[in-house]
């Protein structure tokens, strides 16, 4: 077994396309804040729903319902939290960055406190992604 050619086409066409768009976009943008913020152009609800979308992963749609077969519906509770906090969430904080003009929690902890608390706050993240991890 292995790749076919109509495996190698499909790849070919795949990597061109990426490629392809890539360079369209690249041309319209005109500094950092259009790359990683698409210029501030969005509603902030379509920011909510992909931060919303990006919190979840394959690892998440795969591991989720066999840690719902081997524990119940315990998980069920997780879920429904998550369903209900997230909308809140975003209402709060997304549209007060939106209106802050910030990029990330961590230049909102700099403004609000000080230096001191976006890097606690930082080290914290990455602490509990290492955990995670």
């Amino acid at each position: 077994m292995g790749f076919g050619i109509w495996d190698y086409i499909t790849l070919a066409i795949y990597i061109i396309a990426v490629v392809a768009m890539s360079v369209f976009f690249m041309t319209r943008q005109k500094d950092t804040e259009d790359y990683f913020l698409g210029g501030r152009k969005m509603h902030w609800m379509v920011v909510a729903i992909s931060m919303f979308a990006s919190l979840f992963s394959a690892v998440s749609f795969l591991s989720t319902p066999g840690e719902a077969y081997n524990h119940s519906m315990m998980l069920f509770l997780k879920s429904v939290f998550v369903l209900l906090g997230v909308p809140l969430a975003v209402v709060l904080f997304v549209r007060l960055y939106r209106r802050l003009s910030l990029t990330t929690a961590y230049e909102y902890l700099e403004r609000r406190f000080d230096l001191r608390v976006r890097i606690l706050a930082s080290l914290l993240f990455l602490l509990l992604r290492s955990f995670y991890l």
